[in-house]
């Protein structure tokens, strides 16, 4: 059974993606592909958490991040960023209360710099993370990659 589907798919492309997949651009150019999160099921703190295994610590250092067909991810950082601990404070559009304490922080805060920056729609963010040493760093749903690159095939 083994040989026959490996036979099949060193014969047939279609078939090769179908079984074993390919890989997914999550991050390219330091945007968010919201796409590819959703059809590959990956919550954002799932990537953070990945991105953590690989030493990359906020979405503001990665350049590009890809979902491998294993469910591993390569990271390819921003070589001006400097490696920081970054606190999610919110994920698709949803502020984390628990977050806002950790750093004594209040939702109110939170909102007042994102008026100050021309954003007042919190549910149109898909990310916002904050690190004592550079602040607070959003990414919009409008600003994520409406076409992501096809790495392999």
């Amino acid at each position: 059974m083994i040989y026959i589907i490996e036979s099949l798919v060193q014969k047939n492309s279609t078939i090769n993606k179908w079984i074993k997949g390919q890989p997914c651009m999550l991050v390219q150019d330091g945007q968010l592909n919201i796409k590819g999160l959703n059809s590959n099921h990956v919550e954002m703190e799932q990537l953070r958490t990945m991105m953590r295994q690989q030493n990359c610590f906020s979405l503001k250092e990665a350049k590009y991040v890809i979902l491998e067909t294993g469910g591993t991810i390569s990271v390819m950082r921003n070589e001006e960023e400097d490696a920081v601990l970054t606190i999610l404070l919110i994920d698709e559009g949803v502020i984390s209360e628990k977050a806002l304490l950790s750093i004594h922080q209040t939702k109110d805060w939170l909102l007042d710099i994102l008026k100050e920056e021309g954003q007042s729609q919190v549910t149109e963010i898909a990310y916002a993370e904050w690190s004592r040493e550079h602040g607070l760093y959003w990414k919009t749903y409008a600003e994520s990659v409406k076409e992501p690159y096809k790495i392999d095939g």
